[in-house]
């Protein structure tokens, strides 16, 4: 199964395909909470509910969804990874991401497409729901 993320600098989404059609399904959805209104995002989860640890230069939001797609993937809930972003998102999120983690990325793709809508998305992959790819960036 191949999940794909698609991430902006306060937004993540998580996609999969279903199995009877390949058509896109968003599964979750991140977002930071700016501070000017008063609160964060809550942080990641506490370390004691799982051993890997995001490093501490990474912020909360990041680490949030690296902890997130490490305990699915470790969970069997996908086997592949495409993340979708621009530049300094795309090399943050994949830096923060555990080094098991990272060598189920599939593909690297630099583009802005957080508010595009599934189908979209899945027409900017073609061929790469199907056939492992390796990461570039």
């Amino acid at each position: 199964m191949t999940w794909i993320v698609v991430a902006d600098t306060s937004r993540a989404r998580v996609l999969e395909p279903s199995a009877e059609s390949g058509a896109l399904t968003e599964t979750d959805v991140f977002e930071r909470i700016h501070p000017r209104f008063g609160a964060d995002d809550g942080g990641p989860a506490p370390a004691a509910s799982w051993p890997w640890t995001v490093g501490p230069q990474y912020d909360a939001f990041t680490q949030t969804v690296a902890r997130h797609l490490a305990q699915a993937h470790a969970g069997g809930r996908f086997t592949r990874l495409i993340l979708v972003a621009r530049g300094p998102v795309l090399r943050t999120l994949y830096a923060a991401l555990p080094p098991g983690l990272r060598a189920s990325v599939g593909l690297l793709a630099e583009a802005d497409l957080i508010d595009a809508e599934a189908g979209i998305i899945l027409s900017c992959l073609p061929g790469r729901m199907e056939h492992p790819a390796q990461p570039n960036a």
